[in-house]
């Protein structure tokens, strides 16, 4: 576990260095999502129901830095916020390795033995874009939490150019290996539609069903998702 963990540092420091390189000579482009969600769903578990989970994320070059929270409609003290920064390099005209860390933070949350109000995680993942098919593979190491999770994913997106809405399909299905030896599966599909309002705005809907193998907890699940996004 150590040499891949310091593997992992290595192709991170690789990776920001090249991206500070470019800051002077690349574009800049800003993304900001708002959306809604009935039940907020990570990895196969529950961590909340209805709340807004909006973000915004900053990309210069291939690098790329953001933040995303979400906060709760009913209670509060389940609020959370998430800041990230990564690099994308491209192998080909089809694939790219992604490389980043977060930091997931809870600011309510009582800090009581044993949990954790800050986490951070490294992640590595390589993505595809084969004739609109777009796989991809992730692995990602939480510092403090000592786990491992590994997901592989794949999406589709079908044009309507017609009526301006595009249609996506994902999947996803993962492993998560935790110190306190809870390992679990998880997997998820789901559909979105994409309305285009203008070029640099856009609603869309959709709705997924994600499952896991825990025994005692709570492991399907239906979510709802509505938002809008913009970019410049």
């Amino acid at each position: 576990m150590k040499k891949i963990t310091m593997t992992l540092l290595a192709l991170a420091a690789g990776a920001f260095l090249r991206a500070e390189d470019s800051v002077q000579t690349s574009s800049y482009s800003v993304t900001m999502d708002f959306p809604y969600v009935s039940k907020y769903v990570f990895r196969g578990l529950e961590c909340g129901n209805d709340a807004i989970q909006p973000s915004v994320e900053l990309s210069v070059g291939n690098g790329y830095v953001g933040v995303w929270t979400s906060q709760p409609i009913e209670h509060n003290d389940d609020n959370e916020f998430d800041f990230y920064a990564g690099y994308k390099l491209d192998l080909n005209d089809q694939w790219s390795l992604d490389l980043g860390t977060t930091v997931y933070t809870y600011p309510e949350l009582d800090n009581g033995p044993g949990v954790n109000d800050t986490t951070v995680e490294t992640y590595l993942g390589i993505n595809g874009d084969i004739s609109g098919i777009k796989p991809g593979a992730y692995v990602y190491y939480d510092w403090t939490l000592e786990s491992w999770t590994g997901q592989v994913q794949l999406g589709y997106s079908y044009p309507l150019k017609d009526i301006g809405v595009s249609l996506d399909f994902s999947g996803s299905f993962g492993g998560v290996i935790r110190e306190d030896e809870a390992d679990y599966l998880y997997w998820s599909l789901g559909t979105q539609a994409n309305y285009t309002l203008s070029e640099k705005a856009s609603l869309y809907a959709g709705i997924a069903y994600t499952s896991n193998d825990l025994k005692r907890v709570e492991g399907n699940f239906w979510v709802f998702t509505a938002g809008l996004s913009v970019g410049f």
